[in-house]
């Protein structure tokens, strides 16, 4: 049985429910219910479920410490339910891709993203697979902590939902054909503003 450990980012708390931060919560918990599940267990200082399919057995998770201390119950995860740090998969939001473009990636900095940073920091390595949600960056650079945890306008988030729904296309194609096959078929993904 090859196991996965697939997380979502975001803060706790209803103030930063909808905010752009949490867009990898939307993913993951689209991905819960997409599988007909509901992510509720607590474990590790994370909300999770556990799913068996076939020989693949997928843990989803949302780590329920705030955003800068994601790497702390990633860590525990990976060890107490044993799952092989090259099978975790991280969905985040990430501030230098445009609004509705997806990037399936492995290994590297953390592109200055706190998530991302505390799970290199806590577990000593930085190549575990990536799908990071394009969420834009505001106009003005000093702004990036109120833009990132602020509400998207109905718009913009009818966009962001329809990529995290294409965040959870990406990452079963990463689990059952691999990851050369997710970037070549969502790598260039970048839906129409318009739409």
């Amino acid at each position: 049985m090859i196991k996965w450990l697939i997380v979502g980012l975001g803060n706790p708390g209803l103030s930063y429910r909808n905010t752009r931060h949490n867009a990898g919560w939307w993913a993951v918990d689209r991905l819960a219910k997409s599988l007909g599940v509901r992510i509720k267990r607590n474990a590790c200082g994370a909300k999770v479920i556990r799913i068996e399919d076939g020989d693949t057995h997928m843990t989803l998770a949302k780590p329920l410490s705030f955003m800068n201390r994601s790497g702390v119950p990633v860590d525990c995860l990976l060890k107490a339910y044993e799952i092989s740090f090259e099978n975790l998969i991280v969905i985040f939001d990430d501030i230098d891709l445009p609004v509705g473009a997806l990037r399936v990636k492995r290994s590297g900095a953390s592109g200055g993203h706190k998530g991302i940073t505390s799970i290199i920091t806590e577990t000593g390595r930085d190549d575990f697979y990536r799908i990071k949600m394009g969420i834009g960056r505001p106009e003005d650079r000093d702004g990036v902590v109120e833009y990132v945890l602020s509400n998207p306008p109905p718009d913009e988030k009818k966009i962001l939902i329809s990529m995290a729904d294409l965040a959870i296309s990406a990452t079963k194609t990463l689990i059952d054909s691999g990851f050369q096959r997710a970037c070549n078929e969502f790598n260039d993904t970048n839906p129409d503003m318009d739409e």
